[in-house]
């Protein structure tokens, strides 16, 4: 092995390893944010729940505001919270919207859907590799919860399929309360992916 050859194999085992390095940190940062996110989203929720603290004089007064200066400012407000029961209570906040800022931090239902529980058809996008990769272990029979500042409320999978970016049976319309999970697929997969995979829940 001559010289040349030392050297370009030196160089290409350290673009190797600068290229694992750079990934692992991107991957590591936006699961951070996710993670984050899913936390003020439950305290948001739980604070919301006794909006005033009383006290020993039988006086009320406001509770302290949750402090969310992490979070940018450009992001909506925080619709509520998916909880995945069988992932390990894996948990993501849901926003309104599905802008590149939003999957950053959480999941994005998409505007025009139902607002999840309602009556409808709710959409919610996430990224196969970060907040929506917990989907890759669910099976049909499995239950999502879905809690915001109301309520808790439960859905059980009752479909998976995989289908086109732009299939519009996504957005079908139906008269009970269902929740529709949408992400990339496959999940395992350098580059732009071509399919999606779909989780079809109704409210139990």
């Amino acid at each position: 092995m001559n010289n040349i050859t030392k050297i370009m194999l030196i160089i290409l085992f350290t673009i190797s390893v600068f290229g694992i390095v750079i990934g692992s940190y991107i991957f590591f940062s936006a699961v951070d944010k996710i993670d984050y996110a899913a936390d003020v989203a439950k305290e948001q929720i739980e604070k919301s729940k006794t909006e005033t603290t009383p006290t020993d004089s039988g006086d009320e007064e406001p509770t302290e505001p949750l402090p969310i200066n992490l979070l940018p400012a450009k992001l909506p407000s925080i619709d509520g919270v998916l909880i995945f029961p069988s992932q390990k209570d894996h948990s993501i906040a849901v926003f309104s919207g599905t802008s590149k800022l939003i999957l950053q931090y959480g999941a994005g239902r998409a505007s025009g859907t139902a607002m999840i529980g309602e009556l409808g058809n709710s959409v919610v996008y996430g990224h196969r590799d970060s907040n929506f990769n917990a989907l890759s272990n669910l099976e049909v029979g499995d239950i999502i919860s879905y809690q915001n500042s109301d309520e808790t409320m439960e859905f059980e999978i009752t479909e998976i399929y995989i289908t086109t970016p732009n299939d519009p049976d996504i957005f079908e319309t139906t008269e009970n309360a269902q929740l529709t999970l949408v992400t990339c697929y496959p999940f395992v997969f350098s580059g732009p992916a071509n399919e999606r995979i779909v989780f079809i829940s109704e409210k139990i």
